[in-house]
């Protein structure tokens, strides 16, 4: 088993998912306004699912910030929930871009987005620096 972080490493990683989660209204600006969703880029066909999404990471943010111990857990949980759904979105796109290789009428989509591999890289990031923070936490 190793050892947890020095003190003095942890708060940068807790840091940075709060940010994360206090960050929430301007990823809702840039997927809302400009069309750029870098969160949750899989949601992007069900608006309604999208908008609770935005909302429960606003919850998480207020959640955090009063009950700081729990930053890890929320952070590294809801990036395993949001990493398990890109990686589930992605494969059933690549199925379907098979299918449609198949077929007649050949319509070829990119499952790997820009966007898909933004949120990917934000999402593993949050879920790093969670395991590191809940390190101080647990034992």
């Amino acid at each position: 088993m190793t050892a947890p972080p020095p003190a003095a490493f942890r708060p940068l990683p807790t840091l940075f998912v709060r940010s994360i989660y206090w960050s929430t209204p301007l990823f809702v600006a840039l997927d809302y306004v400009y069309g750029v969703s870098l969160r949750i880029p899989f949601l992007d066909a069900l608006p309604g699912v999208k908008a609770v999404y935005y909302a429960f990471a606003l919850a998480c943010a207020v959640v955090i910030t009063a009950r700081p111990r729990l930053t890890g857990a929320i952070g590294f949980g809801e990036s395993v929930v949001n990493i398990a759904l890109l990686v589930l979105s992605t494969g059933a796109a690549y199925l379907s871009m098979l299918d449609s290789v198949a077929s007649p009428d050949v319509l070829m989509v990119n499952p790997f987005t820009p966007q898909a591999v933004a949120s990917l890289c934000l999402s593993a990031a949050v879920m790093a620096a969670s395991y590191i923070s809940r390190l101080g936490t647990v034992g």
